[in-house]
């Protein structure tokens, strides 16, 4: 999301949701090899 900070705990979540067969929404790489990072 917009303004949230990326926790090495927050991505190995998110890895093991997928791995379990979830779906991640709202990533522009939805494998999370790649984060999109954006300063505004």
């Amino acid at each position: 999301m917009p303004g949230e900070v990326i926790t090495k705990a927050a991505l190995e979540y998110l890895q093991t949701i997928q791995t379990m067969g979830g779906f991640i929404s709202g990533c522009a790489d939805t494998s999370l090899k790649t984060l999109k990072v954006v300063k505004i």
